[in-house]
């Protein structure tokens, strides 16, 4: 790709994906491979307008770290058993548990009890049930990635009900650092 098309292309992710990362990027090629050129004065140009707008590359490079945790994060694998098929546990970390407390709401309570009375599913509760179960899973896997797991084996879920309309989740599981095994 030659200086014309590279910047052609800066300028497409630029202006049009708003991908300043790569635009950035772009530009700092132009400006490096073909620095005695119109496209790389321009690049230095658009470069100090990109920053002068609020990017700052401290805080993109802060943010883009923050991506990869999470999506490391989100790679940690859980299971209910002990055990992964095609993984072999390396090292055990750490048993965690994690609580949530959630009140049901006066709406909530509302709802059910005419679903109740007409014999329905309580779906008010049962949406704040999932999403409670959801943070805590979440959170869980944050605790694995803190301590160097990569999965949380043995997964167990518990709920209570307490006075005043709450409900208690507690999920708990055994933080694992696994591998995949050599031989299948």
């Amino acid at each position: 790709m030659n200086e014309k098309e590279l910047y052609d292309k800066g300028k497409f992710l630029h202006k049009t994906e708003k991908n300043y990362e790569k635009a950035m990027e772009i530009y700092e090629q132009i400006i490096k491979d073909y620095p005695d050129t119109e496209e790389a004065y321009y690049s230095e140009f658009i470069i100090k307008e990109i920053e002068q707008d609020g990017f700052n590359r401290e805080k993109f490079e802060r943010m883009k770290k923050e991506k990869e945790i999470i999506e490391k994060i989100n790679n940690i694998i859980i299971t209910t058993t002990n055990n992964i098929d095609g993984y072999s546990v390396k090292k055990y970390i750490d048993i965690e548990s994690v609580e949530i407390v959630i009140g049901t709401g006066l709406f909530s309570e509302f709802t059910t009890s005419i679903q109740d009375f007409l014999g329905q599913r309580s779906t008010a509760f049962e949406g704040k049930l999932k999403e409670a179960k959801q943070f805590a899973m979440n959170k869980l896997k944050e605790e694995s990635y803190n301590k160097g797991g990569n999965a949380i084996i043995g997964i167990a879920i518990n709920y209570t009900e307490f006075d005043g309309n709450r409900i208690g989740l507690i999920i708990n599981g055994t933080i694992v650092e696994i591998e995949e095994n050599k031989f299948k």
